[in-house]
């Protein structure tokens, strides 16, 4: 995703790791990668797909973190709770 001068393969690759900024969700290329990796591991037409056919949006549906059916989709997609919920907030317009 980020500027590289060579490639992979031709040099070792830049790791970088997890800090105090990155978990403030500020730094550019910490929010790019994490876009990335949602759509890669959650993504949007398969999510919403799931969240239609569970009734999420519906009175009686909330989003919060003890949910069975919140709980039974992130196992699906093999991520965090955490991780779909973030997903499910930045995809509402998707479902309305």
């Amino acid at each position: 995703i980020h500027r590289f001068t060579a490639p992979h393969a031709d040099s070792a690759p830049r790791v970088r790791f997890r800090d105090e900024k990155s978990t403030q969700g500020v730094d550019r290329d910490e929010i790019e990668d994490n876009q990335f990796a949602a759509e890669l591991l959650m993504p949007a037409d398969l999510v919403v797909l799931r969240l239609r056919k569970v009734g999420f949006g519906s009175p009686t549906q909330e989003l919060n973190e003890n949910a069975e059916w919140l709980a039974d989709l992130a196992r699906e997609f093999n991520v965090s709770v955490h991780a779909m919920s973030v997903r499910i907030g930045n995809l509402v317009e998707e479902l309305a």
